[in-house]
């Protein structure tokens, strides 16, 4: 038993609101891309756009890709906190050559590497609408996979919590059986009423899913140490049998 008490103690327990805290990391990655949206459709994509001056060596392209992503890195703020990847400048130069339309002719200039989804074909840059709607179409893509594991972290949980409810839904229903058929002998089976009517509030919460397991782990303790021998019948079998319920509802919850 006192392994038991220790195993109980150390591990970390799989709280029963751990649907809710997947549910609420969810969420909160769906309200940031919808604010970073907001803010790709408040931003003017042409600055992505540079032209180097006439002498086009490597450091002053590395400037060059410093200041823009610097300055989409501001504009951009709840984009990089998804994507943070994309505002550090690649080993090297990390530009890439590109094409822009200025007041209807090409020039040419540099776009960060890592923004490569906004160079189309022929190096042509992509302008106003297109390109906000092809980095919002790179950035649902890139935060997808955690979106999809917070998902199917949920499921887990949930389907955790329901395994856990349907549980103490049958063992309530088992020691309901046993009270009652206890009531009806009466004498020494009274005793036995005692032990399984104190299990049921602990069966009920669980079923519904209020039951708070660190509070049960701490009273699972407090309930095993003060069991004795001092105890009367009745009071033996009432902390034995909370015990015992405790104890089956953390074991189930691992």
């Amino acid at each position: 038993m006192i392994k038991l008490i220790d195993i109980l103690v150390e591990r970390q327990i799989g709280e029963m609101f751990g649907f809710s805290k997947k549910e609420k990391e969810q969420k909160y990655i769906k309200e940031k891309l919808e604010q970073a949206k907001k803010e790709i459709d408040n931003y003017n994509f042409d600055r992505i756009f540079k032209q180097p001056a006439d002498n086009k060596n490597n450091q002053e392209l590395q400037s060059l890709v410093d200041i823009v992503l610097k300055d989409a890195g501001y504009s951009l703020q709840t984009v990089k906190l998804l994507m943070p990847q994309l505002f550090k400048r690649d080993d090297g130069v990390g530009a890439i050559a590109a094409t822009f339309d200025y007041n209807g002719k090409y020039i040419n200039g540099i776009v960060p590497s890592n923004f490569w989804f906004l160079v189309g074909g022929g190096q042509q840059v992509l302008k106003g609408e297109k390109a906000k709607e092809r980095m919002k179409q790179e950035l649902e893509m890139s935060i997808s996979d955690k979106l999809t594991e917070t998902l199917s972290e949920v499921k887990k949980v949930e389907s955790k919590l329901g395994a856990f409810e349907e549980f103490a839904t049958t063992r309530k229903k088992g020691a309901e059986k046993i009270v009652d058929n206890a009531k009806e002998k009466g004498g020494l089976a009274l005793l036995t009423w005692h032990h399984f009517k104190v299990k049921l509030p602990y069966y009920k919460k669980a079923q519904e899913g209020k039951l708070d397991l660190d509070q049960a782990k701490k009273e699972f303790k407090e309930t095993y140490s003060k069991i004795s021998l001092d105890m009367s019948q009745i009071e033996f079998q009432r902390e034995v049998g909370r015990l015992e319920v405790l104890g089956e509802l953390l074991i189930k919850n691992k």
